[in-house]
């Protein structure tokens, strides 16, 4: 060994110690450095989820209330289908006249307000319960006198006939639910000269109309579809510019009857037609055919040809 040489390594006075400590503290800056990163990354998923918790519950708290916005939605739907059919049944033309307008109204709303699944449903199953109380109703409803030209229809079944109409008229609502089709029964209902002008059954899965009075109506630009007018009464009805192309009409009667514009079925028999005209001015009156007593009585089948006659 060479005593005379100073050792390379040799630690200077203190430096050792020193250098302990350095190391020492780095490594405990190290550690401590870990422990933030964890506790920023823990305290970074504490947010995350604390926000998704955030998100579900009011999430959850919204569907609550749409539920509950639902529900009584639907409750007050059906309270007011209550209310307007009890009306319907009232002792007085005008309580009758308020169900039928209640009807109508609320039906109207829940189409409005339908935009989900379940308030579609809802609104396609109050729009198929108001047709079918009101072909009841209309179907109850008698005529006074029968031995005129044409019976007398009462106030609140005219009303309840136009309420009907309002109701074929929402089509493309009805349509846009994407639930289903209605279907329709009006047989054997009395409503002679109901203003039906542009009434539309082509587009109800089935419109039964068997023995329908609809004498001296106006029924211009109707569209009938594959509606069923078998032995309906049609005498005197304006039918201009209607389609009645695909509807059945054995046995109906147009004795004098407006078919100027009209598509008829090529099934029709002559004596359906008897002194049927076409007059195409606007503001034919009906009455004097009306008064032909000759029509009021049953379809009798002439030796002649169709005498559908141009005016």
């Amino acid at each position: 060994m060479n005593a005379g040489r100073p050792q390379q390594d040799a630690w200077l006075d203190g430096e050792k110690e020193f250098r302990k400590r350095e190391v020492d503290t780095q490594e405990r800056l190290e550690v401590v450095q870990r422990r933030a990163v964890r506790w920023q990354v823990a305290v970074a998923i504490a947010a995350v989820v604390a926000s998704l918790t955030a998100v579900f519950v009011a999430y959850q708290a919204r569907s609550a209330v749409l539920v509950a916005e639902q529900s009584t939605q639907l409750q007050d739907a059906e309270n007011q289908l209550s209310t307007a059919i009890t009306a319907l049944g009232g002792t007085t033309a005008a309580q009758r006249v308020a169900g039928v307008t209640l009807l109508e109204r609320n039906v109207a709303d829940q189409l409005t307000v339908a935009t989900n699944s379940q308030s579609r449903q809802n609104a396609y199953g109050l729009y198929t319960s108001a047709i079918i109380v009101l072909s009841n109703y209309l179907r109850s409803g008698m005529p006074t006198t029968t031995n005129t030209p044409c019976p007398y229809v009462s106030a609140d079944i005219r009303y309840a006939a136009d309420e009907l109409k309002t109701l074929l008229d929402m089509q493309q609502q009805v349509m846009g639910l994407k639930e289903g089709i209605p279907a329709l029964d009006l047989s054997r209902t009395e409503l002679c000269s109901q203003y039906w002008h542009g009434i539309r059954f082509n587009w109800l899965e089935t419109a039964y109309l068997w023995k329908i009075d609809l004498r001296g109506a106006n029924l211009a630009n109707s569209h009938w579809g594959k509606a069923y007018l078998a032995d309906a009464k049609l005498q005197c009805a304006d039918l201009r510019g209607s389609d009645l192309s695909h509807a059945t009409l054995t046995g109906a009667d147009l004795r004098g009857a407006n078919l100027a514009g009209a598509l008829l079925p090529k099934t029709l028999k002559p004596a359906q037609l008897v002194d049927a005209v076409r007059v195409a001015r606007a503001g034919w009156d009906p009455g004097r055919c009306l008064g032909n007593k000759a029509y009021w009585g049953p379809l009798n089948a002439p030796a002649t040809a169709t005498n559908v006659r141009s005016h």
